[in-house]
Formats: C-alpha cells, sequence, structure tokens
C-alpha cells in the first residue's frame, strides 16, 4: 500500500511541476512585463499607432518593441531571431497585425509580422 501510494505521489507531483512549466511557459509574454514597475523608453527609434489607439514604439535602438495605451505598458517584445531581429520601423493594419521592418547587411530588407 506504501508504494502505491508513493506512485500517485510521485506522479502526481510530476503533472503539477509539468502544469506549472506549461503555465509559465504560456503567460512568459505577460510575466516579463512587470505591471507595478513604471518602464522608461530609451533612445526610441520610430513610434507608430494602431487602429485600436494603441501606441507601438521601436525604443533600444530598435532591439524593443512595446505595446503602449494610455502611459500604460501592454506588452514588450525584445528582438531575437524568433521575434524580429533590428526593428527600423513598425506599422500595424487594421485587423491588428504588427509589422517590424528590419534590415540586416546579409539579407537585405524583410518584412515580418
Amino acid at each position: 500500500m506504501k508504494k502505491v501510494l508513493k506512485w500517485f505521489f510521485t506522479i502526481v507531483f510530476v503533472l503539477l511541476l509539468a502544469l506549472s512549466a506549461g503555465t509559465l511557459w504560456y503567460f512568459r509574454q505577460w510575466i516579463f512585463v512587470n505591471p507595478l514597475q513604471p518602464f522608461y523608453l530609451e533612445n526610441v527609434l520610430y513610434a507608430a499607432q494602431d487602429a485600436d489607439g494603441n501606441t507601438l514604439v521601436l525604443d533600444k535602438a530598435g532591439s524593443r518593441l512595446l505595446k503602449i495605451r494610455d502611459g500604460e505598458l501592454l506588452w514588450k517584445a525584445e528582438s531575437s531571431p524568433d521575434t524580429f531581429p533590428s526593428g527600423k520601423r513598425v506599422v500595424a493594419d487594421g485587423a491588428g497585425t504588427i509589422y517590424v521592418q528590419s534590415s540586416t547587411v546579409e539579407g537585405g530588407i524583410h518584412i515580418q509580422n
């Protein structure tokens, strides 16, 4: 009986651990934006507005994309090979898709959303 309980608690622990890791992964963008601390714009490169009135800002010389509404940071994205290499401009269409223009010496100009 003790062996069965040990296996049961081991399986429950592993499932809870996996669920916690999955939750952290899913909400990682929100977790990285701390709503309790003020944010500062640094070296703003470009700013635009989307159809909902949110301000999209490329700062830190194009390495960070911020979405701001009424002075409140809604989300941010850091430049990386998965998001955008280094932004030059940002625009949004009426459907809410955000396009970041980035240019690299090797590849020319790429437009990614």
